[in-house]
C-alpha cells in the first residue's frame, strides 16, 4: 500500500523536493471497499482520497438496462480530482476489494500539498484524453484494434506507477466488463481475445493480463506511447 500512494505522488514531483515521510504522516484513514459498492466521498475539499490496490469504473446505465464503462480508475489513481467532479460525474464502483487512502491536506508541507494539487490536475487532464480515445476507439476503430489499443494504453498507464512486471500487470475486469468498456458483446470479446493470444500478442488469464509482444500489440492497436500519457515537459501547462 505504501509504495503505490508513494509512487503515485512523487511521479509528479519532478524537482525531487517532496519527502515521502511526510506524505505517510498525511494518512488519516485507509477505507476498504468490497466489489461491486461505491467509493466512499470526500469528507471534505481538505482530503484527497487515492486508490492503492484494487480497481474501480464509472459507467452509465441506459434505459434499456445496457451499462457503458466510461473509465477506469486503476491503483495509484486520485479518486476524485475536484469538488466538481464529485458532485456531476457517476459514483465509483469497485470492480474488486480495494483499498482507499485518505489523505489530509492540512498536514502535508505546502510543497506537497502543491504536488497534490498538480498531480490531480495532470489526471483531468489523462482522464480528458482518454475519454477521446475511447470516443475514437468506438467511432472508427473496429473490434481487434479497441481491445489491442485498450490493453496497450492500460500497459503503458501501470508501468508509470511501476505497478507492470514481465509485460504483465493484474486485471479483475470480465469479459462482459470489456463488452461494457467497448461496446461490444461478450461473445465478440471472447472471440478477439482469442485471435489476439492467437497472432501471440497478449494472454488474459486468471485475472491477469501477460503481454507477449508490446510493439505488435501497439501496432495493433494503433497505440502511440509518446502520446499515452501526459509528458512530464506538459506538467506547468496545466
Amino acid at each position: 500500500m505504501a509504495n503505490t500512494l508513494i509512487q503515485a505522488l512523487l511521479r509528479y514531483d519532478t524537482g525531487g523536493e517532496c519527502d515521502a515521510s511526510d506524505i505517510m504522516d498525511a494518512v488519516t484513514q485507509i477505507h476498504k471497499v468490497k466489489s461491486r459498492h461505491c467509493f466512499p466521498a470526500r469528507s471534505s475539499a481538505e482530503t484527497a482520497h487515492v486508490l492503492v490496490a484494487g480497481w474501480g469504473f464509472r459507467s452509465q446505465l441506459l434505459q434499456d438496462g445496457a451499462c457503458q464503462i466510461t473509465d477506469l480508475i486503476a491503483p495509484g489513481d486520485f479518486c476524485y480530482t475536484s469538488a466538481r467532479e464529485e458532485r456531476h460525474a457517476p459514483p465509483i464502483e469497485a470492480c474488486d476489494p480495494t483499498r482507499i487512502v485518505t489523505l489530509n491536506m492540512g498536514l502535508l508541507p505546502e510543497k506537497t500539498r502543491t504536488l497534490v494539487y498538480r498531480g490531480q490536475q495532470i489526471q483531468q487532464g489523462d482522464v480528458t484524453r482518454r475519454l477521446r480515445a475511447r470516443l475514437v476507439s468506438l467511432g472508427r476503430r473496429d473490434a481487434r484494434e479497441r481491445l489491442a489499443y485498450l490493453m496497450a494504453e492500460t500497459h503503458a498507464r501501470l508501468a508509470g506507477f511501476g505497478l507492470t512486471e514481465n509485460n504483465g500487470f493484474d486485471w479483475p475486469f470480465t469479459q462482459e466488463h470489456l463488452a461494457d468498456i467497448l461496446g461490444l458483446t461478450p461473445v465478440h470479446i471472447n472471440r478477439v481475445l482469442g485471435r489476439l493470444r492467437g497472432e501471440g500478442l497478449l494472454v488474459v488469464r486468471n485475472r491477469h493480463v501477460a503481454i507477449l509482444d508490446v510493439a505488435g500489440l501497439h501496432r495493433a492497436g494503433g497505440f502511440d506511447a509518446a502520446h499515452g500519457s501526459i509528458e512530464r515537459s506538459d506538467y506547468d501547462l496545466l
